[in-house]
């Protein structure tokens, strides 16, 4: 008889290992909220902005798999032989109409091919992609598009080009200070009521907090709205702009008091797999004693995969146990779909 053929085997990358290149994919920049207005027709809001790797080799090539520190040596070793586009999350809504629909997009810049750009996401085709993408290069000044917005002319025309381009960068200034003062006013809101006098009503799912006092702090000026959902602005910021779901919260470890409060960086509402990352403080009761600490999570596997949950963390040096059990009362107050 001839020998039997042994089965080839095929070595595959473990999710684990693809959740943790999803996560070396991305790198924040840091970025100021902005708001840009297209024409007098649509108001542009760019929410913030990250680093996006191509991490296409690392998903492709065995001698890779399942090895991320290999990966962070490549990437450390040859930093600009992997394209990095530059991502803005962005929304678009009208200024007329009832309801006013929001549409999410991202706006990419591939700076390493040729300094091209493309939007991603259902846009209508009265906001105009390739408008779009002009006015959004404009305003960031990359791709071939510049502030002036054409070839250069006569001493004239270039002086009062010049003395536009001085009045936008002035305007947008202005602009940028309002905001960063609004949403200072929103913050000092947010702070204070979170940890207001707690009201004794009956709900026995949340704590509810009086915000009378609060209220009455505010500026004169202050924008606050009540969303269908319920959710308060103030200034166009929200809670959990400035707190994570379920904070500031109480724990105990090893007979010590510590009040646990931070901000989670959560977009389920666009992607539900997104996971949850959180930094945030632990201050000790008693001594008022401070400790950094962050965690990343993701629910993996389900629809027949087996399902595990994914939690790295920095800055303590508790039991294993411990932290676990602050970081997933954090997570608690998060939904998650399985990501495959």
């Amino acid at each position: 008889m001839p020998p039997k053929k042994k089965a080839k085997t095929v070595k595959k990358p473990y999710p684990a290992y693809l959740a943790k290149l999803e996560k070396l994919k991305r790198r924040k920049r840091k970025y100021e909220p902005t708001e840009f207005t297209m024409y007098e027709q649509w108001c542009i809001f760019v929410k913030k902005s990250h680093e996006e790797i191509d991490m296409r080799k690392f998903e492709e090539e065995e001698e890779y798999f399942n090895n991320i520190s290999k990966v962070k040596q490549e990437l450390r070793d040859h930093p600009t032989r992997y394209r990095r586009d530059i991502v803005w999350v962005c929304s678009a809504t009208p200024w007329e109409g009832n309801p006013t629909p929001l549409y999410n997009f991202n706006f990419v810049y591939h700076r390493d091919h040729d300094g091209d750009v493309e939007i991603e996401g259902d846009l209508p085709d009265e906001l105009g992609v390739e408008r779009l993408q002009d006015f959004l290069c404009e305003k960031f000044q990359i791709g071939e598009v510049s502030i002036s917005g054409g070839e250069s002319g006569s001493g004239e025309e270039e002086e009062k080009e010049e003395e536009d381009k001085n009045a936008w960068i002035i305007l947008f200034k202005n602009r940028d200070k309002s905001l960063k003062e609004k949403e200072k006013v929103a913050k000092e809101f947010f702070h204070t009521a979170v940890n207001g006098r707690e009201l004794e009503i009956n709900d026995f799912s949340h704590d509810v907090k009086d915000i009378k006092e609060s209220l009455a702090s505010l500026p004169e000026n202050t924008e606050i709205g009540l969303a269908e959902d319920g959710t308060l602005y103030v200034n166009g910021c929200r809670r959990e702009n400035f707190h994570a779901k379920g904070c500031p919260f109480k724990t105990e470890v090893d007979g010590v008091k510590y009040i646990v409060d931070g901000t989670g960086d959560y977009d389920g509402f666009s992607d539900a797999c997104a996971g949850l990352e959180f930094s945030g403080t632990l201050t000790n009761v008693e001594n008022k004693k401070v400790f950094n600490f962050s965690f990343s999570y993701k629910h993996n596997g389900g629809n027949g995969a087996e399902e595990y949950e994914e939690l790295e963390w920095e800055g303590l040096h508790f039991e294993e146990e411990n932290i676990e059990e602050i970081a997933m009362e954090v997570v608690s107050n998060y939904e998650f779909v399985f990501c495959e």
